[in-house]
């Protein structure tokens, strides 16, 4: 779903570990606030938001759309695009084609698309 290392940056603090949650709509970790370990919580849909966010603090646009396949409705995509790089646009479209990240929630689609600005994020 979401890294550890991505929940770190989104969050800005420092996450020691993701921890599994009943509830498939609460990210549960462990933080360190002021050399004391904490529990926090935080509902998907709203990191979800909080990623957008972090990729447009990032210079990366977000949007969402519904994937139409045969005439049905099938999962969600979103398309990512750089505020001021054709460059970087381009490094997305080698790795992903039209720009595009997939999933079954809106919140996975921009998971996945965040992950990939993470990693390639100084490229």
């Amino acid at each position: 779903m979401i890294s550890r290392e991505l929940l770190s940056e989104v969050m800005g603090i420092h996450i020691y570990e993701r921890k599994k949650s009943a509830q498939t709509s609460i990210i549960r970790y462990a933080f360190d606030a002021i050399g004391e370990r904490r529990d926090g919580s935080i509902n998907i849909y709203e990191l979800a938001h909080k990623c957008k966010e972090w990729a447009l603090d990032n210079r990366y646009i977000i949007t969402t759309m519904p994937n139409l396949t045969e005439k049905k409705w099938r999962n969600t995509s979103i398309r990512l695009l750089h505020f001021y790089s054709s460059r970087k646009d381009r490094h997305i479209q080698q790795h992903h084609p039209d720009n595009r990240f997939e999933g079954d929630t809106e919140a996975e689609a921009v998971f996945k698309a965040c992950e990939w600005i993470l990693k390639y994020k100084e490229v």
